[in-house]
């Protein structure tokens, strides 16, 4: 119907309630358009400007939930559903929405106006009814009406207009309800004005594979504490997380103004969609899940989530399942076939063997592989049925244009690769290819299988048939085998078998189908083309996730801050925080606005310089110098030369936290610690979680623990280490540097560490906060050329004067029988002996512009500065998790450098039967480890050491020296204990 409006021009709107179907148990409804404009979420619509993205995800809930608004309990947080179900920009159930446009098609007078009423999304779950104003226009109740479960649909109809929305300048924001929407029984959906026909509206929905065995695999990524063991993102074996779309150019803009990156959308992990067709037996294959090589699929689904390859796109009954599959298997280099040995549905993924070593666990865990066979053929085996066959490399295709779908505007994409040995070969020819990516989202994703596509088929290889005996009745189809065929001039070369005929009971003959193996093979070199199409100006600068550190006093005074003005802030109680902040792409600084809980944002930001942050790449050990290769680091294009006097700061990561800002919040309260508990990790004593932090560290440091390669649980005892540049070689980039400056201890620092490079003074704001209190900052990222319009996520961090901790003391060894054992190092002793703990005092006030080296002498401490030593007892060497350490024994307020441990520490422990209260169960079975903790202190103003409430500053960070004690064969347990001098 139609009605008409008093203007100068007769403007109709024409409205229609309709109902539409969408999909098969479509699970979360991301956007939606008509007439190719989005209208839905308003918070996204912008006009011209409007750019599709979306919102953050938790990509290991997604994976490990049955229902999208799952409620789980991850980590220490509050019970919370995957997507919240009122979610302003996703829609997970059944939800009203009322959509205000007016503007979406020109508006009344410019164009054919805009779109306007009550949006119904109706996902199709099993307990689904209508909406009560649609059931009512029946006169039927809910239960009686059709409720159109396991069908995804909408209905468009009009609607009383509600009260909306307006931003902090009054002025209405479009679609934002803040009202009750009421549905009107007269009025239908508004479509636009004067055109009477109904314009195309469609969806972007999404919905999860159905592979069980897949998902139960990843419910052990929801253990935060889980998802550093295995590399990668192996837990996305249902969906994967699509990079975002390139920066469009704004169609108004000037000076290549580009809008912000969009896309985004979860897609779908290619093994689980092939799971789901294959085992669901709705379809021409009629297989169950009986019938599937589960662990086959998940092996596949682990290496394309490791690999990032997402697929996403609309099937339509027209294609056969087999169609389908054959499409995934082409899009991702695999293939599923019925295991001639099993009868079951098998996957296989076509890559190098190399490619599955990387999904490994940290713990060494290999992969099974059953499709490497040590099956040799060669004449004496195996006769030659008809001739090898080889294409020359004037055939081959050495030039693959890959075409695929833009996840932001769903608009068809194309990106090139050059295998440029191939070309060459082929005497400068180039040989077109093209691959119909269609089912990729991104740029990246489209690359990388161009790259492993045209490294299949852009090198002339060998294919031939055989014929075998008996002996090869364990092939089949897709297995590895190597062949020794002198007259190719073969020898160890890898072919993978495409087919097998078993042969009759009267012809006992195997014949076998094969071609050489690519992927066992070099991989190719492979350029990549850039399309004139595609290229694009840089955006506006954007940030990486910053590293938020409380500033030490040698930092500010490195700063620019006084002697004088560091003592006030100790005297205010009050902290500065340094922001480390970085870019892939150009970043000079950006404006902090920074607030405690409680206030409000300044308009006025504090600038703050940007640093060139690389990621390591190879682990180091604990030393007091290191050389390492600056020009092997990648800083991107913020990267900066070197100069002597640089700092370099090794940023060590948690894997249970999804941003590295974790390790102040687990101390919290300064490292002021109360000095009247007793010994035992049961005893509630300040930091809090600091005998787990010594636990864990310790099996990261031990060299008999699988955690020493992967240096797990450095992090939180070690957060940070700051180095210093003391010489370099500008021609080959070689820099030595100076380890554990300042505040910090040298320790080892795993591959994935974060480097960042500070030339001047620290990025630290010229503001302070009260020491213990929560900070919240925003940042606008800008550079030589451009400003964000908009300011990154908020991020919060906790004040905390670090500036006020007293130095820890330096070049920290033990002295065992005359025998001196330094950082890094683990002494074994099997003789009672007393344990002498030597170090040097530092001063944090002097070790500033030129730090002191870890082994230097003695410099004076500060007035009211003293050292503490104590002795822990490690509950376990090796654990998936964090693992405690029992206190034994505590010396505190020691002057001088040295403090002498008696054996009775050790003994008097090793013969308690009760020195593990048993909250972890040890797997030290034989004598025992330990580790002697050395830092700084300085006792509180006010209290006592030895009386009630009394509490001392503690440094930052301390040294933790390894010692294992009674580890020689002959059974020491307890009675060892009692020879070393313990009481029984």
């Amino acid at each position: 119907m139609s009605t008409g409006k008093k203007m100068t021009t007769p403007v109709w709107d024409m409205k229609m309630s309709t109902h539409f179907g969408v999909a098969l148990g479509a699970e979360a409804l991301f956007g939606i358009k008509i007439k190719d404009k989005l209208c839905w979420p308003p918070e996204q619509v912008d006009g011209d400007d409007t750019v599709e993205k979306c919102p953050t995800l938790s990509y290991r809930r997604i994976n490990a939930d049955v229902d999208l608004n799952d409620i789980r309990t991850i980590g220490a947080a509050d019970p919370a559903p995957c997507i919240d179900p009122n979610n302003p920009q996703i829609m997970t159930g059944p939800r009203d929405e009322y959509i205000s446009e007016p503007e979406l098609f020109g508006g009344d007078t410019n164009g054919t106006g805009g779109v306007r009423g009550l949006f119904s999304w109706l996902p199709g779950k099993i307990n689904q009814v209508l909406p009560t104003f649609i059931t009512s226009r029946l006169k039927e109740d809910n239960d009686q009406c059709p409720s159109y479960r396991g069908l995804a649909s909408v209905f468009f109809s009009g609607s009383r207009k509600p009260t909306l929305g307006t931003d902090q300048n009054g002025l209405v924001i479009g679609g934002k309800v803040v009202g009750k929407v009421n549905s009107s029984n007269n009025q239908g959906f508004v479509w636009g004005v004067n055109d009477p026909y109904v314009p195309n509206a469609s969806l972007r929905v999404w919905r999860r594979p159905k592979a069980e065995p897949l998902r139960k695999f990843a419910e052990f990524f929801l253990n935060p504490y889980n998802v550093g063991i295995y590399p990668g993102k192996q837990y996305q074996v249902l969906a994967v997380q699509t990079p975002l779309s390139p920066a469009r150019r704004k169609p108004d803009g000037d000076d290549g103004e580009m809008l912000p990156r969009g896309g985004g959308f979860p897609g779908a992990n290619p093994a689980a969609v092939l799971y789901e067709l294959v085992s669901s037996g709705a379809y021409e294959i009629s297989a169950t899940e009986d019938a599937i090589d589960k662990d086959s699929f998940l092996i596949c689904a682990r290496r394309l989530a490791y690999e990032d390859m997402g697929i996403s796109f609309a099937w339509v009954d027209q294609d056969t399942v087999r169609e389908v599959v054959n499409e995934v298997c082409k899009h991702v280099g695999a293939a599923v076939f019925i295991h001639p040995k099993t009868g079951l549905y098998t996957m296989r993924l076509l890559r190098p063997e190399t490619d599955f070593d990387a999904i490994q666990s940290r713990q060494g865990e290999r992969i099974p592989r059953p499709w490497v066979t040590d099956f040799v053929l060669d004449p004496s085996n195996a006769e030659l049925d008809g001739d090898f066959e080889r294409k020359t490399w004037t055939d081959v295709v050495n030039s693959l244009t890959v075409k695929y779908t833009d996840d932001e505007t769903s608009e068809e994409n194309a990106i090139t690769v050059q295998n440029q040995v191939a070309i060459a070969a082929a005497g400068g020819r180039i040989n077109d290819g093209t691959m119909n990516g269609y089912m990729f989202r991104s740029e990246e994703t489209a690359h990388a299988a161009g790259v492993r596509e045209l490294g299949n088929i852009s090198r002339p290889i060998l294919r031939a048939s055989w014929n075998l005996s008996r002996k090869a009745w364990s092939l089949a189809p897709f297995d590895v085998i190597t062949v020794n065929w002198p007259s190719e001039g073969l020898v160890g070369v890898k072919f993978r078998i495409m087919s097998v005929d078993y042969g009759t009971p009267r012809d006992r003959t195997v014949k076998i189908d094969a071609v050489q193996d690519v992927f066992g093979d070099v991989k190719p070199r492979v350029a990549y083309v850039p399309q004139a199409p595609l290229w694009r100006p840089d955006s506006r600068p954007t940030m990486r996730q910053p590293w938020f550190s409380p500033a030490s006093a040698p930092m500010l005074i490195r700063n620019g801050v006084t002697i004088e003005e560091v003592e006030q802030l100790d005297e205010d109680q009050d902290a500065a925080v340094i922001h480390m902040i970085s870019s892939d792409g150009p970043l000079d600084s950006a404006d902090a606005f920074v607030h405690l809980a409680g206030e409000s944002y300044s308009q006025n930001g504090v600038p703050i310089e940007a640093l060139p942050r690389a990621v390591l790449g190879y682990p180091l050990p604990a030393q007091t110098t290191t050389v390492l290769n600056f020009y092997e680091l990648d800083f991107g294009r913020q990267e900066r030369d070197p100069d002597v006097g640089d700092v370099l700061v090794f940023v060590r990561p948690r894997p249970d936290k999804t941003s590295l800002n974790g390790y102040w919040q687990t101390i919290g309260g300064g490292r002021q610690s109360s000095l009247t508990y007793d010994a035992g990790y049961g005893t509630a004593f300040s930091p809090i979680k600091l005998h787990w932090g010594v636990g864990t560290a310790a099996m990261a440091l031990d060299p008999a623990s699988q955690r020493s390669d992967t240096m797990v649980g450095l992090a939180p005892a070690f957060h940070e280490e700051v180095c210093v540049i003391t010489a370099l070689n500008r021609d080959t980039g070689d820099v030595t540097v100076r380890r554990g400056c300042w505040d910090t201890v040298p320790a080892p620092i795993p591959s994935d560490a974060w480097v960042f490079h500070m030339k001047n003074r620290p990025p630290v704001p010229r503001s302070a906060s009260p020491d213990g209190e929560f900070v919240y900052s925003v940042y606008r990222p800008k550079n030589a050329s451009a400003v964000s319009r908009g300011t990154t996520q908020q991020y919060s961090h906790v004040a905390t004067a670090r500036q006020a901790m007293p130095a820890r003391p330096g070049n920290v060894r033990l002295v065992i029988c005359g025998e001196t054992h330094h950082i890094g190092s683990k002494p074994v002793l099997d003789d009672a002996a007393d344990v002498t703990v030597r170090w040097a005092s530092r001063n944090r006030m002097l070790d500033d512009a030129s730090p002191a080296a870890w082994t230097a002498g003695n410099i004076t401490p500060e007035s009211g500065q003293s050292h503490y030593v104590r002795v822990w007892r490690r509950v376990r060497r090796d654990a998936a998790g964090d693992a405690p350490a029992v206190l034994v024994a505590q010396f505190y307020n020691l002057g001088g450098d040295s403090y002498v441990v008696p054996s009775t520490v050790f003994a008097n422990s090793m013969t308690d039967p009760d020195w593990n209260p048993g909250q972890v169960e040890s797997d030290i079975e034989v004598g025992a480890a330990f580790v002697i903790e050395v830092g700084a202190m300085r006792m509180t103003s006010g209290t006592t050491l030895g009386e009630p409430g009394a509490s001392a500053q503690m440094s930052a960070q301390a040294a933790l020296m390894l010692l294992d004690v009674g580890t020689a064969p002959g059974g020491w347990g307890n009675r060892y204990g009692e020879d070393y001098g313990g009481a029984a």
